[in-house]
């Protein structure tokens, strides 16, 4: 009896999403911009004789460059670190041999030939892993979550849920990325990256054991406090300015300079029209390319021997899950962008000052699809209308409080706050607590050093600066 207790058969119902390579293709279709579409429509078209294109597949040149400059998070690390110069000018002696660890230079030519992006660049990378498939699928999804700067900002647990993945995998696919170059990708902030990049300095690398003592416990403090911290650490100004410098060695963006050349041109894929007042979408023409099954071709797979018929029966299959990969992409641009157009009606009339709050999880809760399929659809991918060129993600920003209980957005508080120092007296300008006096009259409680910041986003100086004597 004890024998048959012991043997007993454990059934359990366990649904888990495996990551195929269609399924990665699928993601990566869906995170590219236009003209990344057209290059792999390209390729496709050169290897597949069972797709063919309506009309030549060109990309229209719209004469707006990105003039996009490392912001965020580089603006920040200048801001928490209060201190000039590269490392290696503080040193009298050679210190080459002990230089902080610094990878090659890479040719951006290169990469922005093969789609210029860093999501290709880590894909080439973590090919050549020695990863188990699991941990390897897991890292080439991940990849298309990071933003501009490198940074993976989704938690673990949320991409596990995604995803259906055990927490290990999970958390293996991520350390994969992290071992990637640029060192520092993949990081969570701006304190883990460049804990990561300190981490792969030689370990006799001048002020290292300083840098890491201030690191481990007074980040936060470095532009706020820094005689706190040398006090508590017990440090003269000379180490400790000297250990600052080092940690200015390092790159807050590690991403940042392969997506900065990604899409040397803007090729809008929404469209937005007006009839009546009313701003409506109307998608361009490359949102879903003129590609279609070769009926030719296809025809002949009734005619051919058994061999050829298993090469013409897989070039048909992987022809018709391109062209539905492609429409599924137009299709979640299409409605993401028609959220958002009428969601932001008021922007399209009386612009940036009246736009509104809006969130990608708002967006995903009214498509009933996941946030990071809307991160996706608006990455890399422009709407244009009778105000200009934007970006998707243009029109994404938190919300502020107001007295009245409408929602407004940062970027809405910010045209207001340079529309009111564009009409201040230039012989007395307004302060940034006389500007935030002046938005609490409109109905926008705000705070003094909010203003401040939202000002230095703007590139506006200080009130003694903008004083004209």
């Amino acid at each position: 009896m004890a024998l048959a207790q012991s043997h007993i058969l454990d059934l359990a119902l366990k649904q888990q999403l495996t990551l195929t390579p269609q399924l990665q293709r699928a993601i990566k279709i869906l995170n590219m911009n236009s003209v990344d579409l057209h290059l792999e429509i390209s390729q496709m078209l050169s290897h597949n004789f069972m797709l063919e294109l309506q009309g030549e597949l060109t990309v229209e040149h719209t004469a707006e460059k990105s003039e996009e400059t490392a912001e965020g998070l580089c603006e920040q690390l200048s801001a928490e670190l209060d201190y000039d110069g590269s490392w290696e000018e503080h040193y009298d002696h050679d210190w080459q041999d002990h230089a902080p660890y610094r990878e090659k230079a890479p040719n951006l030519e290169e990469y922005i030939s093969d789609n210029g992006t860093l999501s290709s660049y880590l894909s080439d990378q973590l090919d050549q892993m020695p990863l188990d498939p699991h941990t390897r699928a897991a890292a080439q999804a991940f990849i298309y979550h990071l933003d501009k700067n490198g940074y993976l900002r989704e938690k673990a647990a949320d991409l596990a849920h995604q995803y259906t993945l055990k927490m290990s995998t999970t958390r293996a696919g991520i350390e994969a990325i992290k071992n990637c170059q640029p060192n520092g990708v993949g990081a969570f902030d701006l304190e883990e990256c460049l804990n990561l990049q300190m981490a792969l300095l030689p370990k006799d690398t001048p002020y290292l054991d300083i840098l890491e003592r201030i690191m481990a416990r007074h980040f936060l403090f470095i532009h706020k406090n820094p005689g706190m911290i040398r006090n508590r650490l017990g440090l003269d100004e000379t180490s400790y300015n000297h250990a600052i410098a080092l940690l200015r060695s390092f790159d807050p963006c590690p991403g940042y300079r392969y997506n900065s050349g990604a899409t040397p041109y803007v090729q809008p894929e929404i469209i937005v029209r007006e009839k009546g007042g009313i701003s409506y979408v109307a998608c361009a023409e490359n949102l879903r390319p003129r590609l279609s099954i070769n009926t030719a071709y296809a025809d002949l797979i009734k005619q051919v021997d058994a061999r050829d018929k298993t090469l013409f029966q897989a070039q048909l299959n992987e022809a018709r899950w391109f062209l539905n990969a492609i429409d599924k992409r137009a299709e979640a641009i299409q409605r993401v962008g028609g959220i958002i157009v009428a969601l932001q009606q008021d922007f399209f009339q009386e612009g940036e000052k009246a736009m509104r709050s809006l969130t990608r999880q708002k967006v995903a809760n009214m498509l009933d699809i996941h946030e990071s399929t809307v991160s996706r659809a608006v990455n890399g991918k422009y709407l244009m209308c009778k105000r200009g060129i934007y970006e998707l993600r243009y029109f994404f920003s938190n919300q502020l409080e107001t007295v009245s209980g409408d929602e407004r957005s940062t970027t809405a508080i910010k045209a207001i706050i340079a529309e009111i120092i564009a009409e201040e007296d230039p012989k007395k300008p307004l302060s940034d607590q006389k500007i935030a006096n002046r938005l609490a009259s409109k109905g926008y409680k705000i705070a003094r050093r909010t203003i401040a910041k939202y000002r230095e986003e703007l590139n506006i100086a200080t009130s003694s600066v903008r004083r004209r004597r």
